[in-house]
């Protein structure tokens, strides 16, 4: 598997569906973000791409003021998003 570091993915959004609603997960300025979160006082993260061909493969990391933590990663190819949380 030949991955390099990644082609921002700066300026892009992405509407989904987590847990049953409609989400929207924004990368800018070297940061992901999840609508969804909001309400759990999750904020901005770092995000790190990496891209093998045409996939830009993405992990992040969120946390509240409680010290609450949220780890992402997915893919992204072409305008399509799949990813998984915890």
């Amino acid at each position: 598997m030949n991955v390099s570091a990644g082609e921002s993915l700066d300026e892009k959004t992405y509407v989904t569906f987590l847990d049953g609603e409609n989400a929207i997960l924004t990368f800018e300025d070297g940061k992901f973000h999840s609508s969804s979160c909001d309400e759990w006082g999750f904020g901005k993260g770092e995000y790190t791409p990496k891209t093998q061909g045409d996939i830009i493969y993405f992990e992040a990391k969120t946390a509240n003021s409680d010290n609450e933590n949220m780890a992402w990663s997915g893919i992204v190819q072409e305008d399509i998003i799949k990813g998984n949380y915890v």
